[in-house]
This record gives structure tokens, C-alpha cells and sequence, in this order.
């Protein structure tokens, strides 16, 4: 089997409601990282919710710094040493890292 995170800041986009209409793999476990505690994702797996009020479906800056935090909570938790969470820190302040170029093709 396998542990799927699943991180929605509304917890209710489009793509997120489409894959928990799916029934899980065999063996698969799913939790999420949502902002909306009444959202579809924290209703359908059990969700470490952040505080902040109700979010909206588009990328706003504090709803992904929370998103980011909650990531590396659940890496600190999950035992990732402390120096490997802060390299991802850093690389999250360098900037957009692009991980297949053909996501910038024209």
C-alpha cells in the first residue's frame, strides 16, 4: 500500500473532490492538508486543518506559507531531520523550481 497527502487550501477544488470520488487503491491510506475543516477533503479523510478562516479556490500568499507549514510539520513529525526541512525551506525561498520543462512550453 501506500500513505497519500493531499493538500487543497479550500479543500474542495475541482481535481480534489474528482479523485475522493474514487475509491482508494488497496492498501492506500489518505489524509490531507486542507484550510477548511467543513471542505469535502477534511470530511472525506482524516486532515490536519489549518486556522485562518474559510479560503477561497485561488493561490493567495498566506494560504500557501500555511499550506507549506503544515507540509513541514508533517515532515518534522514523520522524523525528516531538521537540516533536510530547512534545505526545503531555502529552496522554497530561492524561488520556482520548474520540474518537467514541458510544463513552460509554448
Amino acid at each position: 500500500g501506500c500513505t497519500l497527502l493531499i493538500t487543497s487550501q479550500s479543500g474542495a477544488s475541482g481535481e480534489v473532490v474528482a479523485y475522493l470520488a474514487q475509491p482508494a487503491a488497496a492498501g492506500e491510506q489518505r489524509f490531507g492538508i486542507t484550510l477548511e475543516g467543513s471542505s469535502p477533503l477534511a470530511q472525506a479523510v482524516p486532515a490536519l486543518v489549518g486556522a485562518g478562516g474559510t479560503e477561497q479556490a485561488f493561490a493567495a500568499t498566506r494560504s500557501v506559507l500555511l499550506c507549506h507549514a503544515l507540509h513541514f510539520t508533517v515532515m518534522r513529525a514523520l522524523g525528516l531531520p531538521a537540516d533536510e526541512v530547512e534545505d526545503s525551506l531555502a529552496a522554497l525561498r530561492a524561488g520556482p523550481v520548474v520540474l518537467d520543462a514541458s510544463l513552460t512550453a509554448a
